[in-house]
């Protein structure tokens, strides 16, 4: 065997997933996320500064202290975190509905790609575009989608292939599996959604701790002030 041919039709769903896991996108994540993990800096500090002269806090500037920058932490991990995935993800969800959409729109359906065991490559839509698998590309395995970078950059050629079809279909994705994972040449990654709301569940559970310590040191020194 040399050559496998796969056809399946384009989905919203798969140019979301897609977006969300791209290198690219996710480098720009953990931008944001920093950028988020500033603010909460600057929030404790401001908090320390507004609350220093309050009678509770005036002999225990430690008590302060510990306490602003627990609250702080608990606005970074229960209320930054959270938006910044909630946006990260409507967003891409978003352009994977236009991506889907801008096909659709010239009837281009189907996903045409023909992998070439002999040659290592990639010919996608009848050989429109290429991705070698000497690029040293970068493949994630999800539980819908396999997921193929053809780089780390944003113009990189990338697409996906859906794993949901008949028999013959997942047959061809096993063979294109065991194939890429011997391939010393290639990145292959597992990705573990649990792991991914398990995280998001647990910022949430302390985006609730935060907003209650908040509400409470704000009644305390409202009482005290």
């Amino acid at each position: 065997m040399s050559s496998i041919e796969l056809k399946y039709e384009r989905s919203k769903e798969g140019y979301a997933e897609l977006l969300k896991q791209h290198p690219f996108n996710k480098k720009l994540f953990n931008f944001i996320i920093l950028g988020a993990f500033i603010i909460s800096i600057i929030f404790s500090i401001n908090l320390i500064l507004s609350s220093r002269d309050n009678a509770l806090f005036y002999n225990q500037p430690v008590l302060l202290n510990v306490s602003s920058i627990i609250i702080g932490l608990l606005f970074y991990i229960g209320i930054l975190v959270p938006i910044c995935f909630i946006a990260y993800k409507l967003g891409n969800e978003w352009n994977g509905r236009k991506l889907f959409q801008k096909y659709q729109n010239v009837n281009d359906n189907f996903y045409f790609v023909n992998f070439n065991d002999a040659k290592g490559e990639f010919l996608i839509q009848k050989g429109r575009s290429t991705v070698s698998v000497s690029q040293k590309i970068f493949v994630l395995d999800t539980h819908k989608y396999i997921l193929i970078y053809g780089g780390k950059g944003k113009k990189d050629e990338a697409f996906f292939i859906t794993k949901d079809g008949n028999q013959e279909h997942r047959e061809k994705i096993r063979q294109i599996q065991h194939n890429l994972k011997d391939n010393t040449e290639v990145l292959y990654k597992h990705f573990n959604n649990f792991r991914y709301k398990v995280i998001v569940v647990c910022c949430s559970v302390i985006g609730f701790l935060f907003i209650f310590g908040f509400l409470a040191l704000y009644g305390i020194l409202h009482i005290m002030g």
